[in-house]
C-alpha cells in the first residue's frame, strides 16, 4: 500500500471495489481511443487495432506517472489522441501524407506556424477552439482528484522507464518488435503506410526513426572517392556571374494537365529566347515540404535517400554547418544571401541558412508594409525588387537564393484583390464549384509568377555583368480534389508529376542537361558554369553525370548516398 497516498483510516473503510471499478473503467476506455481513426475500423483490422493500443498505453502510463492522476491522465489520452487524428485530417486533405513526429518542429516558431496553419483549418478553427476549451475545463476539474501514487515511486518507475525507452529506440528494438508483429513500414509511401498500420502506429515508427542519428560515411568509399579525385585538373571559367536560385512556389506548367494546351496559362514558356533554356525539374516532395527542396537543390543530398533523418531537413541536421552552394560560392569570394518573406524563424531557417553558409538572410520583417497587393502572401514583384537591389548594392559576386510564397496554398478563399482578373480564368466546367475557384486562384498567382520570371529575365539579359538564373518550381500544389477530377496528358497521377526549371545566361548559351532532379541541380550548374573543382560537388558530379565503371565495385546508389553522406558531415576547410 505504500505506492498510494492519501489512506486515512476513514479511507481503509470504503469498499476497495470502488477504486478498482474506476481503474477498470478507465483502461477500458483507453480501448476505444484507436477508434478515433477510421483506418482502424474494419472488423479485419483487429491486428492493427490492437498493435496501435502500445502507443496509446505508453501515452497513458507516462501521464500517470507524472501527474499520479488516473481521471486526469485517461482524458489527457484521450485528448491528445483525438487532436492528433484531426491535425492528420487537416494535413492528408492538404498534402495526401500522414502526420508525423517530425512535423511537431512546424511549431518550433508557435507564431508563424500558427499563421500558416489557420489558412488550412478556416472556418473549422472555431470548432477546434471550442473542444479544446472543453477539454481544458474537463481536464482542469480532474486535476484536483486526489492522486492516487505517491510522487516518490513514481519518479522511480518514470526515468526507469524513460531509460528503458531510450535504449530501445537507440538500438532499433522498436522498429524491430513492430516487424515481429508484422508490421511493415512503408516509409517510401507514407499513404499506403496510413491506411495499412493505421495513424498512430505511423506515427510512432516515425519518431522512433526521427531519433536515430544520419549514419556515418563508409570510411572505404570516402577514401575511394578522394583518391578519384585526386591530381584531377577541370577547366575553370574566366567569369565570376552573379548567380540567382529562384525558388518559386507551389509552381508547375498548367499545360501538362489534359484541360489545358501547353502554355496556355505559362505562355513566356513557348517564347524562351536563345539565351534561356527549359528544362523537367524532379522534386523530392509534393503539395508542401519547400524546405525538401530546397535543400537538395543546395547541398546535392536527396531527402528521399535518407528517410525520416531528413523528412523536414532543417529540424535536425542543421544544427551544425553543412557543404552547399552558398558555402562553395563563398569560398569563391561571393557573397552569399538568401531572401525570404516569411518570417526567419518559419522551419528553423534562421539556424539553417547561416549553417548552409549564407552571410545574409533577408526575411518578411525586411519588406515593405504593401508587400500583399494581390493576396494573402508577400508579391512576386516585391521579391524581385529585394534580389536586384542585392546585386545593385554589392560591390563583389552574389549567390541569392531567392524563395517566393506568393502562390502559396492553400486556395479557395482568399481575398483576392483583382476579382475581375481573376474570373477571366478558365477552368474545366465539369469540376465542382469550390474546385473551380481552388484552381482559378492558382492559375491566377501563377500569372504572377510567370511576370516575376518575365521581370528577372529582362534584368539578368538587360545587365552588362555576366548573371545566371535558375528559376525552378518546388513541387505541385496540394490540389488533390482538383488533380482527382483532371487528367494528366501522361496519365500519371499528380504525385508523380514534375515541376520545371527555366536556366538563363546572358553572356553564353546555356547548356544544362534538359532533366534534372533536385539534389543534381549544383553540381550541375558548377560544372556548367565552369565552377566545379575537384572536391565533394566533383564526386556528386561523377555519380550522376559522368559514372565510369572503371572506377568502382559498388552499386551506383550506394555511392551516390555516400556521396551525399559526405555533404552532411562536412567541416569547412580550415
Amino acid at each position: 500500500m505504500i505506492l498510494f497516498s492519501g489512506m486515512t483510516r476513514s479511507d481503509s473503510n470504503r469498499p476497495v471495489r470502488g477504486t478498482i471499478s474506476l481503474w477498470v473503467l478507465a483502461l477500458f476506455s483507453l480501448l476505444l481511443v484507436p477508434a478515433y481513426d477510421s483506418y482502424l475500423l474494419s472488423p479485419l483490422r483487429m491486428p492493427a487495432y490492437l498493435i496501435a493500443m502500445l502507443p496509446v498505453l505508453v501515452f497513458f502510463t507516462l501521464c500517470l506517472l507524472l501527474s499520479g492522476r488516473l481521471v486526469f491522465s485517461t482524458l489527457l489520452t484521450h485528448a491528445a489522441f483525438l487532436l492528433l487524428v484531426y491535425g492528420n485530417s487537416i494535413k492528408y486533405q492538404a498534402l495526401t501524407a500522414p502526420v508525423m513526429f517530425e512535423d511537431l518542429f512546424f511549431f518550433q516558431n508557435p507564431v508563424s506556424a500558427y499563421g500558416l496553419f489557420s489558412e488550412y483549418v478556416g472556418m473549422r478553427a472555431s470548432k477546434v477552439v471550442l473542444v479544446l476549451i472543453v477539454l481544458g475545463l474537463l481536464l482542469g476539474l480532474v486535476w484536483h482528484e486526489r492522486r492516487r501514487i505517491r510522487l516518490l515511486p513514481r519518479l522511480l518507475v518514470l526515468a526507469a522507464t524513460l531509460l528503458v525507452a531510450q535504449q530501445l529506440v537507440s538500438s532499433s528494438a522498436v522498429s524491430a518488435g513492430y516487424r515481429q508483429l508484422g508490421v511493415e513500414d512503408k516509409i517510401w509511401n507514407q499513404s499506403s503506410n496510413l491506411k495499412q498500420n493505421g495513424l498512430y502506429t505511423v506515427f510512432t515508427l516515425s519518431a522512433v526513426n526521427t531519433g536515430r542519428s544520419l549514419p556515418p560515411i563508409d570510411a572505404d568509399i570516402a577514401a575511394r572517392l578522394q583518391h578519384n579525385r585526386n591530381g584531377v585538373v577541370l577547366p575553370q571559367a574566366s567569369v565570376r556571374p552573379d548567380i540567382i536560385y529562384y525558388l518559386s512556389e507551389s509552381l508547375f506548367d498548367p499545360g501538362i494537365m489534359s484541360a489545358y494546351q501547353s502554355c496556355e496559362i505559362f505562355q513566356l514558356l513557348c517564347r524562351l529566347g536563345d539565351a534561356a533554356q527549359l528544362g523537367v525539374f524532379d522534386v523530392p516532395t509534393y503539395g508542401g515540404g519547400t524546405t525538401r527542396t530546397e535543400f537538395a537543390v543546395l547541398t546535392g543530398a536527396d531527402p528521399e535517400r535518407f528517410e525520416h533523418q531528413l523528412h523536414i531537413p532543417y529540424s535536425k541536421v542543421m544544427y551544425r554547418q553543412v557543404n552547399s552552394m552558398a558555402w562553395e560560392m563563398r569560398s569563391r569570394g561571393y557573397r552569399t544571401i538568401v531572401i525570404h518573406p516569411n518570417h526567419a524563424e518559419f522551419y528553423n531557417r534562421n539556424v539553417a541558412m547561416p549553417n548552409l553558409g549564407f552571410d545574409e538572410f533577408i526575411s518578411l520583417k525586411h519588406f515593405p508594409q504593401t508587400k500583399h497587393k494581390n493576396a494573402t502572401y508577400t508579391d512576386d514583384a516585391e521579391l524581385n525588387k529585394k534580389i536586384i537591389a542585392s546585386i545593385a548594392d554589392s560591390d563583389q559576386p552574389v549567390f541569392i537564393l531567392a524563395i517566393s510564397i506568393e502562390n502559396h496554398g492553400p486556395w479557395g478563399q482568399r481575398k483576392i484583390r483583382d476579382r475581375a482578373e481573376l474570373n477571366r480564368i478558365r477552368v474545366p466546367a465539369d469540376l465542382p464549384g469550390d474546385q473551380q475557384q481552388q484552381l482559378r486562384e492558382y492559375l491566377f498567382h501563377v500569372r504572377y509568377a510567370a511576370a516575376a520570371l518575365q521581370e528577372l529575365s529582362d534584368y539578368v539579359l538587360g545587365s552588362d555583368d555576366p548573371m545566371v538564373l535558375f528559376f525552378f518550381g518546388d513541387h505541385l500544389p496540394s490540389l488533390n480534389k482538383v488533380f482527382a477530377n483532371t487528367e494528366f496528358d501522361n496519365g500519371k497521377p499528380a504525385r508523380q508529376q514534375d515541376s520545371f526549371f527555366v536556366y538563363l545566361k546572358n553572356y553564353a548559351p546555356p547548356q544544362l542537361p534538359a532533366r534534372l532532379a533536385a539534389h543534381q541541380t549544383t553540381p550541375a550548374i558548377l560544372h556548367e558554369l565552369k565552377l566545379l573543382r575537384p572536391n565533394q560537388f566533383y564526386d556528386l558530379y561523377q555519380l550522376n553525370f559522368g559514372w565510369d565503371d572503371r572506377f568502382w565495385n559498388r552499386p551506383r546508389e550506394q555511392l551516390i548516398r555516400q556521396a551525399q553522406l559526405q555533404q552532411m558531415h562536412w567541416q569547412p576547410p580550415p
